[in-house]
């Protein structure tokens, strides 16, 4: 229970509670105080006001933290920006997912596993209405380029390449692909060249080495219309969807 007393002079009985009166001086002491049912004692900290102001300073005090939050939001609207905007809408819609590639061979019992990165991957072209830009370290999603045939270890490989062709050639999608060069094995950028030949994509090579001394072009990362994306370590590679 909250209370509010004035006090001048007081004493403690003997159950414990305060006992005040108040002078007729020009000052008092206001004690905001916080009393328990329980024990009755009531602790507080008396502070010199005069006596006319009371009213004035407990209204001042309720007010000050209202007039303060009002000036602090409207500042806030005031110099809010469009990024800004963009990025408390992000907030509120916004979704992050952990995605894995699981080995064909590898299995859990009674285990809940994350959505595959074949999953993601699907999802990002099949969202795709104008844009879809991809940064690969290198592109064999087949795997005729290294096993020689079609085969179902490269099942999931072969889908992606198969719905990243039919997208780029009907021209709805505009698909652009950054890549690392040169390739460090057989059939590392053969669906990229492909895909260029055929239209589907407009392809960018990029030799680190060349341009800086070392190194090379080691991101992977797909965008779907500036609105979704996968962001991993998974390259554009059969193996890293079934095999590793």
């Amino acid at each position: 229970m909250s209370e509010t007393k004035i006090a001048a002079h007081g004493h403690w009985d003997s159950e414990n509670e305060l006992h005040t009166s108040i002078p007729s001086t020009k000052h008092s002491s206001v004690l905001f105080s916080l009393s328990s049912r329980r024990f009755r004692r009531t602790v507080g900290l008396p502070v010199k006001i005069d006596n006319v102001t009371i009213n004035t300073y407990i209204l001042f005090s309720l007010l000050l933290p209202l007039t303060a939050a009002y000036f602090l939001s409207s500042s806030i609207v005031t110099t809010s920006s469009p990024n800004a905007s963009r990025e408390a809408e992000c907030y509120r819609t916004c979704s992050i997912r952990v995605v894995e590639s699981i080995p064909d061979n590898i299995t859990f019992q009674n285990a809940t596993l994350p959505p595959s990165t074949f999953y993601a991957w699907n999802r990002l072209i099949d969202s795709a209405k104008k844009e879809l830009y991809i940064a690969a370290y290198k592109s064999s999603l087949q795997g005729k380029h290294v096993l020689g045939y079609r085969s179902e270890l490269s099942r999931q490989g072969d889908l992606v390449y198969d719905s990243l062709l039919h997208i780029g050639t009907a021209g709805k999608v505009n698909i652009k692909m950054v890549e690392n060069y040169p390739p460090k094995d057989k059939g590392d950028n053969s669906d990229g060249i492909i895909l260029q030949n055929n239209g589907a994509v407009h392809r960018h090579s990029i030799n680190i080495e060349k341009v800086l001394g070392k190194g090379k072009m080691h991101s992977k990362f797909v965008i779907s219309d500036n609105r979704h994306f996968y962001l991993g370590s998974a390259n554009l590679d059969w193996r890293s969807l079934t095999q590793v």
